[in-house]
């Protein structure tokens, strides 16, 4: 996989000007210790006259040496104008860049999210992100919402998501997960599927409005489509239906105390292999075990006393943030903690 580096045009640009500054001197020197036979050095030291324009000492040099030397002030002039102006340019872009923290940041990460999109459903995944302690680094093309978010310390960049340089940028190739949630449905199926492209086992929680969209961005890639009018309007059916239930779930205020639904993957080297519901029941007694997701992509439902877990399964509990951050660190693998 590309280095983030390598994509950086401010990169390309200095690397191009220094080159054409080499290249113009190692032809000078060479043209003269063929034409004039002089020695490396001073044929170099010529050369380096020449382009810089500081004027000559006493050389001796043949009617061709002058025309080499002509063609040299002229070319050396133009070349050294564009190396120097490309350099201005490069060091002005690094200093007056707000993302480059973030960048370096984002090329030391692991196991993060990248959120493309700081619309009204973006600002609302990255504040919660925020809030569970969740890594991420967000992209969006505004430098204004960047810089907002660059203000309140979260990691942002700005760039167009449907550009793999971006989210190279953004370390896709070390990213647990891409959630793309932009307002336009098209933008969001380019970006997932590029995401995909990038990489094949990433998983892209992608937004959809329209029914049509929804089936174009799974076929895109997405692992799974969110449809935020539909889920709203689940949502509204169920504080009418469940109005307790959704109170109890949606309430942020109650810090630890505020139930949450959390999974927690069985790892082949994890302590619960082999373990039963009933006996995580006792060291977890202030756990609900809802659901379990074996490998055959079934959900088991109330999964009974005596079934026990396997590796590569997903347990689903209930539990207030901090029994379920208990449980979350029991089950990690011994490697996992160490590191």
């Amino acid at each position: 996989m590309p280095s983030p580096r390598a994509h950086n045009p401010a990169s390309r640009r200095a690397f191009r000007a220094l080159a054409a500054i080499v290249i113009v001197i190692l032809i000078g020197t060479a043209g003269f210790m063929w034409i004039e036979g002089w020695s490396a050095w001073k044929a170099l030291f010529f050369t380096l006259v020449t382009i810089t324009t500081v004027g000559y000492d006493d050389f001796a040099i043949s009617p061709a040496g002058e025309k080499i030397a002509a063609l040299l002030i002229v070319a050396g002039i133009a070349v050294v104008s564009f190396a120097f102006s490309q350099l201005a340019r490069t060091i002005a872009e690094h200093h007056r860049d707000p993302c480059k923290a973030s960048k370096r940041k984002a090329m030391k990460m692991q196991d993060h999210y990248i959120v493309c999109g700081l619309g009204r459903i973006g600002r609302i995944v990255c504040n919660r992100l925020v809030r569970l302690g969740v890594p991420f680094v967000a992209i969006d093309p505004s430098r204004d919402v960047v810089q907002h978010l660059l203000d309140m310390g979260i990691n942002a960049i700005i760039g167009d998501a449907t550009d793999d340089q971006t989210l190279h940028a953004a370390g896709i190739d070390r990213a647990k997960g891409v959630v793309v949630v932009t307002s336009c449905d098209a933008t969001n199926i380019v970006i997932t599927l590029t995401a995909r492209e990038l990489e094949p086992e990433a998983n892209i929680i992608s937004r959809a409005e329209d029914e049509n969209s929804i089936r174009r961005i799974r076929r895109a890639g997405a692992t799974a489509v969110i449809s935020p009018t539909r889920e709203s309007g689940l949502g509204i059916v169920d504080r009418i239906l469940n109005p307790h239930i959704s109170d109890m779930l949606e309430r942020s205020d109650w810090g630890e105390d505020r139930i949450r639904i959390a999974e927690v993957m069985i790892h082949p080297a994890t302590p619960f292999v082999g373990k039963t519901i009933v006996d995580l029941g006792h060291e977890f007694p202030e756990v609900a075990f809802v659901a379990i997701h074996d490998q055959h992509n079934v959900i088991s439902v109330h999964p009974a006393a005596d079934r026990k877990l396997a590796p590569g399964e997903i347990l689903l509990i209930a539990a207030t943030a901090k029994n379920a951050e208990a449980l979350a660190n029991r089950a990690e693998p011994p490697a996992a903690k160490a590191a």
